[in-house]
């Protein structure tokens, strides 16, 4: 997928490490990846949105990454 370099969830370990434990790749789709995790403090699941870097600067795929978030 463009903008994704295969890594992400790595990456998303990484970053959110240790509060979140990523667990798998839920979806890919055209604009974003979804990802399972599990919330450590809580012990429950949580999803995780990702909007690649290609596209994080345009305005209307922003607003729409938002609006899909919520």
């Amino acid at each position: 997928m463009a903008g994704f370099d295969g890594d992400t969830k790595e990456l998303l370990q990484r970053e959110l490490a240790p509060e979140l434990e990523v667990l798998r790749k839920l979806k890919d789709g055209s604009t974003s990846e979804l990802f399972l995790a599990r919330q450590k403090s809580l012990d429950r699941l949580v999803a995780i949105k990702v909007l690649p870097p290609a596209i994080s600067s345009d305005t209307v795929a922003k607003a729409r990454f938002e609006r899909e978030a919520r």
